[in-house]
């Protein structure tokens, strides 16, 4: 903990009680890094780290499990942690104006399990459409996946199953199922 206060202090944020702490805003604080310590600040519910120059989130993350809010929009992410999946309470994640070039499978999970009821993935270096909703478009991907992996089958995009139907559904389904294959495919 006093590794967490010592961040604390050198950013110049201050609180009485850091473990009790439930909103963490760190907007623009040029911050190139998050200590592991965050995982003890358990009691969080909202996290802003935006506008600052992190390229990385330590998977401590994951303990915080009161987790509503999770904003780190305009910093340098390239991948998030698997831990992220961790957040079970976790309702809204803006990733907007990051690097990532994949969506964390883990995403998709949450969102699948109707946790996570908002994901804003707009400027990254994701080839979605800005007319598909990036929520529905992390659960089918995460279905998609959990099916692969279960039948094992990653021959042709054309050629996978979809709600019991050999076709997809329509031309977002189509468009995320190229996006898959060019993005987890290693067939």
């Amino acid at each position: 903990m006093q590794d967490l206060v010592k961040w604390m202090r050198s950013i110049r944020y201050t609180a009485k009680e850091p473990e009790s702490l439930q909103i963490l805003y760190l907007l623009g604080y040029n911050l190139v890094s998050v200590p592991s310590t965050i995982g003890l600040l358990t009691s969080l519910t909202k996290i802003h780290l935006c506008i600052n120059h992190l390229s990385t989130i330590p998977p401590e993350i994951g303990d915080l499990k009161f987790l509503k809010k999770l904003c780190l929009n305009k910093n340098n992410l390239l991948t998030l942690p698997p831990e992220i999946k961790k957040l079970t309470s976790l309702k809204k994640l803006i990733l907007y104006a990051n690097r990532l070039s994949a969506i964390p499978l883990e995403i998709g999970k949450l969102v699948a399990e109707n946790r996570l009821i908002h994901v804003d993935l707009r400027g990254n270096n994701l080839e979605i459409s800005e007319k598909f909703d990036q929520t529905y478009f992390c659960r089918f991907l995460y279905r998609l996946h959990k099916h692969i992996l279960i039948k094992k089958y990653y021959y042709k995009w054309r050629s996978i199953v979809i709600a019991g139907k050999t076709t997809p559904l329509n031309d977002y389904e189509i468009y995320i199922l190229q996006t898959y294959v060019a993005l987890y495919s290693t067939a």
